[in-house]
């Protein structure tokens, strides 16, 4: 099925999207294994991915549209689980954009370690966005949870980076930030 263009110029935004937040080296997505966790039923990063050369990709999520789900060209690289099922292995980057850090119903635990076992040596588990803020107290507890579930990680395994976003202000002036999170198992 041929993308029309308006669609390709979205998926090239999105791609730039995840390569900008997630802090991703675009030269090196080629020769790694990656899995998009919580791809959204579109899965438009695995599309621009796979528009881009980058063949060795699934997108993993709940629900996929239709006509997607039935694409020959796509259909290997979809897996239809959640984040706590989904069994991954020899991954050398997973990615969760705008779905795990601010999904209110997942088991971050049983998420985080069932994601980092699919990790390979060196490998990354990118996590964005990962709030934080000194003043609104739901960031504050979302950001608690987080970093809770990554103590249940095995001692000594994994290097754990929370890299800072730029601040942005509300209207009401508090303020927070859009950290990503970097999972690297040793």
């Amino acid at each position: 099925m041929e993308t029309p263009n308006f669609e390709k110029e979205a998926l090239a935004a999105e791609f730039k999207k995840y390569v900008e937040d997630l802090r991703l080296d675009p030269e090196k997505l080629c020769d790694q294994k990656i899995a998009d966790i919580g791809c959204g039923e579109n899965a438009e990063f695995v599309r621009a991915a796979l528009e881009n050369g980058i063949e060795n990709i699934v997108g993993v999520d709940i629900s996929f549209r239709n006509d997607l789900a039935g694409d020959s060209k796509l259909k290997d690289h979809l897996i239809n689980k959640g984040a706590e099922d989904v069994k991954l292995h020899n991954m050398d980057l997973i990615v969760a954009y705008a779905s795990i850090g601010s999904h209110p119903d997942i088991d971050l635990p049983k998420t985080f370690d069932n994601l980092t076992s699919g990790l390979n040596p060196a490998g990354e588990l990118r996590i964005y966005p990962i709030s934080d803020s000194e003043t609104l107290k739901g960031i504050q507890r979302k950001r608690k949870e987080v970093e809770n579930a990554l103590q249940s990680l095995p001692e000594g395994e994994f290097e754990i980076e929370f890299v800072k976003g730029e601040e942005q202000e509300l209207p009401s002036g508090e303020k927070f930030t859009d950290d990503l999170l970097i999972v690297t198992r040793k």
